[in-house]
């Protein structure tokens, strides 16, 4: 039996079409939780696009800030001779040279230490090289928001980014509906592995370190580790909980916003939508090329580790939703992408 279930809505041309099956949570209950269209999930890295990446177009819009800018320029610490020239354009393509993750939660007590950590820490490549994905990154471009705005994370979401693009359901570190979200995984078992194995990265740290691991299942938490334990569930790079009608809602915003101004200019939203020196990589957005019968299309959009992902598509005037608990599984779990671009592949061919 799949423990796990599966949440779809895709629109085109302004009609939407949705669906859901399979479960929110069953591992621990006799009688499996169906999910249901309303279910609200843990999105994970869809953060990095729902709250950053729409909040710095708003602060491009607002002239608050410019994306060549470097990152020195809002966060002082970060004028040092091997960071001086990373910028936050470098930041949201993911060419910071910065490391892809660390277990910050280990050797910090407090947000502050974890700043200082990142800071401190020695790239692994020249900033503007190459792409390599980054949470450190993100969470680095959420402390350049606080210093422009003055305010928390939660404080900037709830009155500069939530009424601005309507968002009924989404909200920092814990769902809006208690009884219906989808459970994650058991715990931080996948993160403990994470270190013990040293894959996909090293880091110096050893499970030994941390005394408060999670062993329980995970359900109304956010799962990533560092926005749980050092966040309190508020980051840049993770901790947001959404559902499909406020995600598809706003792939309508950016559909709308790239034709004429709505609630982000054009040309900003055209900006970000720039394709880096990797063409997998815009400007906070990454995209899929997928292949019909007359050319390739291309979806602009991002994906989270717990198995949800969301992407539109301005040529088609189409977007797509899918939200899944695949981690809330005792087996090999199934990779995002594996669900995702046969998801896209089978939609698309249905209005092609």
């Amino acid at each position: 039996m799949n423990t796990w279930g599966i949440v779809t809505a895709t629109s085109f041309q302004g009609e939407i079409s949705s669906s859901s099956q399979g479960y929110r949570r069953s591992l621990d209950r006799e009688i499996p939780e169906e999910m249901d269209f309303f279910t609200q999930f843990d999105v994970a890295s869809l953060t990095k696009i729902i709250f950053t990446t729409n909040i710095l177009m708003l602060s491009v819009d607002r002239n608050l800030l410019n994306i060549e800018d470097p990152v020195h320029k809002y966060l002082l610490g970060w004028k040092v001779a091997d960071k001086e020239k990373i910028t936050v354009r470098n930041l949201l393509e993911h060419q910071s040279g910065l490391q892809p993750w660390l277990p910050l939660y280990v050797r910090s007590k407090t947000a502050d230490n974890a700043f200082d950590v990142i800071a401190q820490s020695p790239l692994i490549d020249k900033p503007g090289e190459k792409r390599i994905y980054s949470d450190l990154g993100f969470i680095v471009l959420g402390q350049i928001l606080k210093s422009i705005y003055g305010s928390s994370l939660e404080d900037i979401f709830e009155k500069e980014l939530k009424p601005e693009l309507n968002l009924k359901s989404t909200q920092f570190a814990r769902p809006a509906r208690h009884d219906n979200v989808a459970a994650t995984a058991v715990g931080d078992s996948y993160e403990m592995q994470m270190i013990s194995s040293g894959t996909p990265y090293k880091v110096p740290e050893a499970i030994e370190e941390f005394s408060n691991w999670r062993t329980h299942i995970l359900s109304g938490e956010i799962n990533d580790g560092n926005a749980f334990h050092v966040f309190k569930g508020i980051s840049s790079h993770a901790g947001l909980f959404s559902d499909a009608t406020d995600l598809i809602n706003l792939s309508g915003i950016y559909l709308d916003a790239f034709s004429q101004d709505g609630v982000f200019s054009s040309k900003t939203l055209r900006l970000f939508l720039e394709t880096s020196s990797d063409p997998m990589q815009c400007v906070g957005f990454r995209t899929w090329s997928i292949p019909t019968k007359n050319s390739d299309v291309l979806i602009y959009g991002h994906t989270g580790f717990t198995g949800v992902a969301f992407g539109f598509s301005p040529e088609l005037n189409f977007s797509a939703v899918m939200l899944t608990n695949r981690l809330h599984s005792q087996e090999e779990f199934v990779k995002t992408e594996e669900l995702w671009i046969p998801f896209l592949e089978s939609s698309i061919s249905k209005i092609l």
